[in-house]
């Protein structure tokens, strides 16, 4: 697995597309969540996120269209870039149980259950 740290994660492959998926969902939004990210990439089918969502696949990483290390990269690469934007988590809170991944990385459940926003009285 190729290692994203904050030194090294500009130069990452799948750094451009999670710059380009965060500014369209900006465009159009004020909140920026990974799975909306994933979904703008391509990597998550809105089909496919749908049937997460409600409890028909037992977990998120079966649908996600890459390996396990892809999905690592690009959520911690979003994690970087939002970063960058100035951008503060906010826990989301689910009201049914969903399994996020099965392998259960801290990381993963921790940046799947956050979206992000703007300070107060920063704009973009």
């Amino acid at each position: 697995m190729k290692q994203v740290t904050v030194h090294t994660y500009r130069q990452d492959t799948y750094y451009p597309r999670v710059v380009r998926a965060v500014a369209t969902i900006l465009a159009r939004s004020d909140v920026v969540a990974p799975v909306d990210v994933l979904l703008e990439m391509g990597n998550l089918t809105p089909q496919n996120y749908e049937a997460w969502y409600r409890g028909h696949v037992p977990s998120l990483e079966r649908v996600f269209a890459g390996s396990l290390s892809k999905a690592n990269r690009i959520l911690r690469l979003i994690g970087f870039h939002v970063h960058d934007l100035d951008m503060v988590p906010r826990r989301t809170v689910y009201y049914q149980p969903m399994v996020l991944v099965s392998s259960k990385p801290t990381y993963y459940i921790s940046i799947l259950q956050t979206k992000f926003s703007h300070r107060e009285g920063h704009e973009a």
